[in-house]
């Protein structure tokens, strides 16, 4: 069909459909195009607001595009749900995913351990975790089997991890894992809400804006902590931390992170993104907004 001129699109929920089954037919033949939910530039586009990335703006425009991403982090990037606002078409989609591509697929029998798990990891996404702590939390003897479990929900696209950076690969591997969800209103579907946890989602927009532009990404543990190391064909490029609201007791933690990861890494740029505080206290470290950052970077 091919030959004969014909352009084909091949789509499915679950990632090991093209990467590892199908795309064992068709080596080399393919290109695998990845589609997230929409980002906070698409959700803009959806609600017709558009924000110049060059020009002079009002306090006004500021303030529409700061209450439209208020409005984006309760609301997500599924089309289907920003069409018909109903909680129900997020807790099913979350449902047909585990049943259907996960649970009936690898034929997996302790579905109350694997639907505590999601909820876990959903509830406590952008925190680290080892394997040994999730098993004793969901009751598995098997890290092993957890472990597959992870995995799954990753292929699916339920998830993602982020590992440490380290020079290493086996250090890398033996160190605990951060793990993010695929989209902010589904986590609030599906998950229980804490009335502090609105750091955690802002920081899980900006590891899913950074996966849409196709960066390779870790997180730095050293001396402080740096929640997004940035790669670009092999570089560091960017180190990012994620803050709600800077303020005098967290303002030195915060800055210390980047500046660790600044200096490791001579030649990339620093942000600390956040709600809406923005100033540039260092030639190459910006605090800016996170709408701001994803609409004009």
């Amino acid at each position: 069909m091919h030959d004969e001129g014909y352009r084909i699109f091949l789509t499915g929920s679950n990632a090991q459909m093209l990467s590892k089954e199908l795309g064992t037919h068709l080596t080399g033949r393919y290109v695998r195009i990845e589609l997230y939910p929409f980002g906070f530039d698409e959700y803009c586009t959806f609600h017709q607001f558009t924000w110049n990335k060059t020009g002079i703006h009002t306090t006004i425009e500021s303030a529409a595009a700061l209450r439209l991403f208020y409005q984006f982090i309760e609301d997500g990037g599924f089309p289907e749900f920003l069409k018909d606002p109903d909680p129900e078409i997020l807790r099913r989609t979350f449902d047909d995913i585990l049943f259907r591509d996960i649970i009936a697929r690898y034929a997996i029998r302790e579905i109350k351990a694997f639907r505590l798990l999601c909820r876990y990891l959903y509830t406590n996404m952008t925190r680290e975790a080892s394997l040994t702590s999730l098993a004793s939390i969901v009751q598995m003897k098997s890290p092993v089997s957890l472990k597959n479990w992870i995995g799954y929900l990753e292929d699916s696209y339920l998830i993602g991890s982020l590992s440490p950076f380290e020079y290493s690969m086996k250090k890398q591997l033996s160190r605990n894992q951060k793990y993010y969800g695929i989209d902010t209103a589904l986590r609030n579907a599906v998950a229980f809400r804490f009335s502090d946890d609105y750091g955690l989602l802002l920081e899980n927009i900006v590891w899913l804006e950074l996966c849409r532009r196709g960066y390779e990404l870790y997180w730095l543990k050293g001396q402080y902590e740096c929640d997004f190391i940035v790669v670009e064909q092999g570089r560091v490029c960017m180190a990012i931390q994620v803050c709600w609201h800077l303020s005098d007791e967290n303002k030195k933690r915060e800055y210390d992170g980047v500046i660790e990861a600044y200096n490791m890494f001579p030649g990339s740029n620093g942000y600390i993104l956040t709600l809406h505080q923005e100033e540039q206290p260092a030639e190459n470290i910006r605090v800016m907004p996170v709408w701001k950052w994803i609409l004009e970077q």
